[in-house]
C-alpha cells in the first residue's frame, strides 16, 4: 500500500483553502463597508437632531445629553445612537462625551456663538482599521469628499 495524498485529495484541500481566503477577503470588505455606513447614517442624524434643536432653541449646541432625548424624536434612520454610560451607576449623573457607533467615536462641536456646528466620526486607533474620518457641519458640507460617502442625504426643501 503507498502512502501519500491522492490528486483529488491535495486538490480538495487546495479548493477548500481558497474558497476561506476568498470569504474572508469579502467579509472584511464588507464589514468595513458597514462601519463607514453606520458613522456616515449617524452624522447625518445628528445633523438631523442638530437642526431640530435649533429649529426650537434658535441655537445648536455640543451638549450630548440633549442631543440624546432629541434624537430620539427622529425615527426614520436605520441607526440608533448608544448611550455609551448604559454601564454606569448613577448613568443620568454623568455627562456623555462622545457617541459610539461600531469601531467609531462621534462628537460634536460648536461655535462660540452657537450658531455653527461640526459633527465628527474618527477612530482612535484609525492605523490599526484604516478607515476614514468623516465630518459634516450646518451647510451638509461633508469631509472627505462626497466620493467616500457611501450614504446619500435626503433632499430637504426646509434647509
Amino acid at each position: 500500500m503507498k502512502k501519500g495524498f491522492t490528486l483529488l485529495e491535495l486538490t480538495i484541500v487546495v479548493v477548500t483553502v481558497a474558497v476561506l481566503i476568498i470569504a474572508t477577503n469579502y467579509f472584511r470588505k464588507e464589514t468595513k463597508s458597514n462601519n463607514i455606513k453606520g458613522a456616515q447614517l449617524s452624522l447625518m442624524k445628528l445633523y438631523e437632531t442638530e437642526k431640530l434643536y435649533y429649529k426650537e432653541n434658535k441655537k445648536y449646541t455640543d451638549n450630548l445629553d440633549l442631543l440624546w432625548k432629541y434624537h430620539k424624536r427622529i425615527p426614520d434612520y436605520p441607526v440608533t445612537i448608544v448611550d455609551v454610560r448604559k454601564r454606569t451607576v448613577n448613568k443620568e449623573k454623568v455627562p456623555i462625551k462622545y457617541f459610539r457607533i461600531d469601531h467609531y467615536y462621534i462628537k460634536v462641536k460648536t461655535s462660540d456663538d452657537n450658531q455653527k456646528f461640526k459633527i465628527t466620526a474618527e477612530i482612535p486607533t484609525a492605523d490599526k482599521y484604516k478607515l476614514p474620518s468623516f465630518t459634516i457641519d450646518q451647510d451638509k458640507k461633508v469631509t472627505p469628499d462626497n466620493k467616500l460617502w457611501l450614504i446619500k442625504f435626503k433632499t430637504d426643501k426646509n434647509d
